[in-house]
């Protein structure tokens, strides 16, 4: 939710940016390689790390046409029978992901290994001239974003299932809710609003239900601030189960309410309690006052308060069902690979939306409002490390 200012051309240009983000915006960010396909070409993708979104990503990429998908990469045995199973007894499955982007039918990768992954593997994508749709947050450390030069270094534990099959409750490997839940919402708000990062952050929250051995909450809200005169304070938690994920974007003219599939606008009209605090002023004052806002001047004590005007629906998107399953993210993600066209989710999208989610989590655990430059790229607050 944030409240901001917006005139009447900038919430057209909103409302026309909430349509393409519900059409385009996935749950991945798009990078670009060398390839250079034709429009014609079957497009070959490999999976590296084909868990469960691993494996979400894969069925979409499979309902397009002239899509294959000719390998899979993980580190249980598991995950690349599935991967058997789904893609058949040709597809190439490895532990090694480098065996996927040594392969020259091989044209873009999908990254969705965990988030400690992402910068090293997206390196060795690009330099292999792979296309790449990494899945969000694209970095684990806020420096990554600015250089994406070197993979990330962090303790790595003896053998444990828990941190193989729940790496995302684990700060070692994770941003937790922010980088896994709040960041998709943070994109597409940036694309909406035209945002970059923000540059103050606070966040408030805790591990409330789930007293095990994991050191990532459970719940959180966050709040950033943007220079732009917008404010967004966005919450998720793993202690509830009730499933109605929505954005509210509140401007002086007119309200978006936001599901990841839909949208709805509303005319602002509510009006101001004109009479609230003036009721307390003498009668002339209080007369004339109440007539310029057309308040009738004796109101009757009994009746309570006027009833609220009904909002006007001003314009309302609602997929087809047909179109409710229908991966456009991935569509998306063909398409750039073939014309080689910018993609919605560039690397520099993708780093704003990472560094919004890494701001909230240094907030978090320092226990800080952490402020960031946008010019110089990094941090003004101190922080007890740079990790999440």
């Amino acid at each position: 939710m944030r409240k901001s200012r917006i005139d009447r051309r900038g919430f057209i240009t909103t409302t026309a940016r909430g349509a393409a983000a519900a059409a385009v915006i996935g749950p991945g960010v798009l990078l670009r390689g060398s390839n250079q396909r034709s429009p014609n070409d079957t497009v070959r993708i490999g999976v590296i790390g084909f868990g469960v979104q691993g494996l979400n990503d894969a069925n979409a990429a499979l309902r397009l046409p002239n899509v294959q998908v000719v390998a899979a990469a993980s580190c249980y045995d598991g995950h690349l029978e599935r991967a058997r199973e789904l893609l058949g007894e040709e597809a190439l499955r490895t532990r090694d992901y480098r065996q996927i982007l040594d392969r020259k039918d091989v044209d873009a990768v999908i990254v969705s290994a965990p988030d400690h992954w992402h910068t090293r593997i997206c390196l060795d994508a690009l330099a292999a001239g792979k296309d790449v749709y990494c899945e969000k947050p694209m970095t684990h450390f806020l420096e990554e974003g600015e250089r994406l030069l070197k993979a990330v270094k962090g303790r790595k534990h003896p053998f444990d299932p828990r941190r193989v099959f729940r790496w995302r409750t684990y700060r070692e490997y994770g941003e937790g809710l922010a980088g896994d839940v709040l960041v998709h919402i943070i994109t597409a708000l940036h694309y909406m609003l035209n945002l970059q990062a923000p540059t103050v952050a606070t966040a408030v929250g805790g591990r409330l239900r789930w007293k095990d051995d994991r050191n990532v909450y459970d719940t959180i809200t966050g709040g950033w601030e943007y220079p732009e005169g917008i404010v967004t304070v966005l919450g998720a938690t793993q202690n509830n189960h009730y499933d109605e994920t929505g954005i509210r974007i509140l401007g002086t003219k007119a309200t978006m309410v936001m599901t990841f599939g839909s949208y709805t606008v509303y005319e602002e009209n509510d009006q101001s309690n004109w009479r609230y605090t003036t009721n307390v002023w003498p009668k002339d004052l209080r007369d004339e006052y109440w007539t310029s806002k057309g308040l009738p001047l004796n109101p009757d004590p009994a009746a309570g308060p006027p009833p609220r005007p009904e909002r006007k629906m001003l314009k309302q998107f609602q997929p087809v069902a047909a179109d409710r399953r229908r991966p456009y993210h991935m569509e998306h993600f063909v398409d750039c690979i073939r014309s080689r066209q910018q993609p919605v989710q560039d690397v520099v999208m993708g780093n704003n939306a990472a560094i919004a989610a890494h701001m909230a989590n240094l907030a978090y655990y320092n226990k800080k409002t952490i402020q960031f430059d946008r010019a110089a790229g990094k941090l003004l607050t101190p922080v007890s490390g740079s990790t999440v």
